[in-house]
């Protein structure tokens, strides 16, 4: 499989390189002829403006795209959301397994505490690197 990372040398984009090994063929967005060697799928960890500028490239050469992007903004969730409509998209701002485990207590405790009211304090925390 071939993925074309956009934000290759950023911490996810070296994350997922590592990741990968030799399982998969991941090359540069941005220094990549995706033209001559069509990625089957596009990731992108790049910044709020650069993923816009992918999208356009994914709508282009009709690639899916996984988004992990932080900082979007109304207008960026729009553009994501009209571009979902021509090509398969998968956007979401943290990747992380805390985050996931976090967000599915919820889902699930939330309603639970409707019933069964007690006085109760969640907090999240972000590890210091």
């Amino acid at each position: 499989m071939l993925i074309a990372l956009s934000g290759f040398s950023g911490k996810m984009g070296e994350s997922i390189r590592e990741v990968a090994d030799n399982s998969y063929q991941i090359i540069d967005f941005k220094s990549a002829d995706l033209q001559k060697n069509k990625p089957d799928v596009i990731i992108d960890f790049s910044s709020p403006d650069q993923s816009l500028k992918v999208i356009k490239c994914c709508l282009k050469l009709k690639i899916p795209l996984v988004i992990g992007t932080t900082g979007l903004n109304s207008n960026h969730v729009a553009e994501i959301s009209d571009a979902s409509n021509k090509i398969p998209i998968c956007l979401d701002a943290n990747f992380s397994p805390g985050e996931k485990t976090y967000t599915i207590y919820l889902f699930f405790f939330v309603p639970w505490m409707v019933f069964h009211p007690h006085d109760l304090f969640l907090t999240k925390t972000k590890p210091h690197r």
